[in-house]
């Protein structure tokens, strides 16, 4: 039986019809071991992901925000993060610090914020969390922002009945929490943010502030 021509400095390389045309029993060894290869190949790349347990790309997609590289959230953190309102409360009354930030400069009042857990957020502010612990060009996300970012409009509504600052310009951007609304297309985040914004600087002008 005659081999296949195939180049040498191409293992991967598959020969054509007419380079097999005459024999009768399918490809010479050699072929065969290239084209087992590529099936091994497309298989891995196709095979079900364990992620997602989908037919999928063989290096799942990147998630769009990085962990905290140290996860050194308090318990107070942790329970806003999961919407344990009974342990964040039990937290509250052993005098828990509902400011304290952690190596990301987050607060138990952002991850709130970040998760939509709208009574942790309530009970948070309640008890005398600040909205605006972060002031303009902090480089660091305010809890307005995270909430605008994440379109949570009932969040965002709750902070701004607290007291939160809508001209605050924050993040590394350095933008308000209304840019940060828009850019992630949450437009009614946006246009309520808009209208507090000229709501807070007139009010900012006729008390002298």
């Amino acid at each position: 039986m005659s081999r296949c021509k195939v180049a040498s400095h191409d293992p991967f390389s598959l020969p054509s019809p007419a380079q097999c045309a005459g024999l009768q029993i399918g490809f010479p060894t050699d072929c065969q071991r290239r084209k087992q290869t590529l099936l091994k190949i497309s298989t891995a790349a196709l095979a079900k992901c364990k992620i997602c347990g989908m037919p999928c790309a063989r290096f799942h997609r990147m998630p769009t925000a990085r962990p905290d590289p140290i996860d050194d959230r308090t318990p107070l953190m942790l329970a806003a993060c999961s919407g344990n309102l009974c342990s964040l409360f039990d937290l509250i009354l052993s005098g828990a610090k509902i400011d304290k930030q952690n190596s990301r400069r987050w607060t138990a009042l952002m991850y709130a914020c970040w998760f939509n857990q709208y009574e942790i957020v309530q009970q948070l502010l309640d008890s005398g969390a600040d909205p605006n612990i972060h002031k303009s060009y902090d480089m660091v996300e305010t809890p307005l922002s995270i909430a605008a970012h994440q379109g949570h409009f009932e969040i965002a509504r709750l902070l701004i009945a607290h007291g939160a600052d809508p001209t605050c310009y924050a993040g590394v951007p350095a933008v308000r929490a209304e840019c940060y609304a828009r850019w992630s297309g949450h437009l009614d985040v946006s246009r309520f943010l808009l209208e507090q914004e000229d709501k807070y600087q007139k009010d900012q002008l006729s008390s002298g502030g």
